[in-house]
């Protein structure tokens, strides 16, 4: 699926270029999607991009919230 995207990205980039939304595509972020699909394939999703950490900030503040509400609404 990420390699399909990929394709159409590339094959479709030319409209943004054509109505004047981007004069070209020489970002350094473009390029370096296309050595993710093999960097996930070959080592795994990448360490620091879990949802855990995000989660259980959210928990810990959420609770901070409910000590100094009325805890009603």
């Amino acid at each position: 699926m990420l390699e399909a995207s990929w394709r159409d990205f590339h094959h479709y980039k030319h409209v943004f270029v054509r109505l004047n939304i981007r004069s070209e595509f020489n970002i350094p972020k473009v390029h370096s999607m296309q050595h993710y699909m093999s960097s996930i394939r070959n080592l795994g999703a990448a360490d620091g991009y879990s949802m855990e950490g995000p989660e259980r900030l959210h928990i810990n503040f959420a609770k901070v919230a409910y000590g100094f509400s009325n805890k009603r609404s």
